[in-house]
């Protein structure tokens, strides 16, 4: 009689609250990170309003885990004031875009 060759049962990624504190941090860093370097691409492939938001989210969203979190790692306070100026550069093609859609309606 054959034997049935066994899968494995597949894995999962442990959920953010089944992490230490630590873990979890880094996990959130990093995807973050990931989500800035993904909306910079298509922002900077594609372009459109949708791109440019999605990019201003995401430094955002990196700024205030960076800040909220400075205690916990190190963040060069540098990093923190050239995302803001990053995001500073962005504001003329944001208040276009705003300006555009104020003239549509």
């Amino acid at each position: 009689m054959a034997t049935k060759a066994k899968t494995a049962a597949p894995t999962r990624q442990p959920g953010l609250a089944e992490l230490s504190p630590q873990q979890g941090l880094i996990h959130l860093l990093a995807q973050r990170r990931r989500q800035l370097s993904d909306h910079y691409t298509q922002f900077i492939q594609q372009g459109g309003d949708e791109a440019l938001h999605d990019f201003r989210v995401s430094l955002r969203r990196l700024r205030s885990l960076l800040r909220n979190y400075r205690n916990h790692i190190e963040c060069d306070a540098a990093l923190i004031d050239q995302l803001r100026a990053l995001q500073g550069r962005t504001n003329p093609a944001r208040d276009l875009e705003v300006f555009v859609a104020q003239l549509k309606h």
